[in-house]
């Protein structure tokens, strides 16, 4: 199934059980986006709450702070920074890091209200509160 991936976007915790390599330092997210590169997935994001979304593909790599928020409930954030990363993510994914400052910014709306589904903003809301950054 990895053969045929184009991104894999596991948690840190999530990604420490696949891999068997803890998710502690740059190095260690390398290492994670090389054991998954030699799986056939090209393009890996390793999302780490509060610190932000580590990416790694063919070309760059990079951690990509989190919007500092106070967070209520994290219910629903990984969904939604998903939706909303896949929202914008052009076919080429030449976008990636824009695209993924967009689902950190949806998912930094989401956490700071309970529950998941009333939580999760639309394109409206996140334009409101961030303005249009993209």
């Amino acid at each position: 199934l990895l053969a045929v991936t184009d991104i894999i976007a596991p948690n840190e915790t999530e990604s420490a059980l696949i891999t068997g390599i803890e998710v502690n330092n740059e190095e260690n997210m390398l290492k994670t986006a090389e054991y998954f590169k030699q799986k056939g997935v090209n393009t890996t994001l390793i999302t780490l709450g509060e610190r932000g979304v580590f990416y790694a593909n063919e070309t760059n790599h990079a951690l990509v702070p989190a919007h500092k928020v106070k967070a209520v409930d994290t219910t629903g954030a990984g969904d939604t920074f998903i939706g909303a990363l896949t929202a914008i993510l052009k076919k080429d994914l030449s976008n990636i890091k824009e695209a993924i400052s967009y689902g950190q910014m949806a998912s930094s709306i989401t956490v700071q209200t309970l529950g998941a589904m009333p939580s999760i903003p639309t394109k409206d809301k996140v334009e409101e509160i961030y303005g249009k950054e993209l």
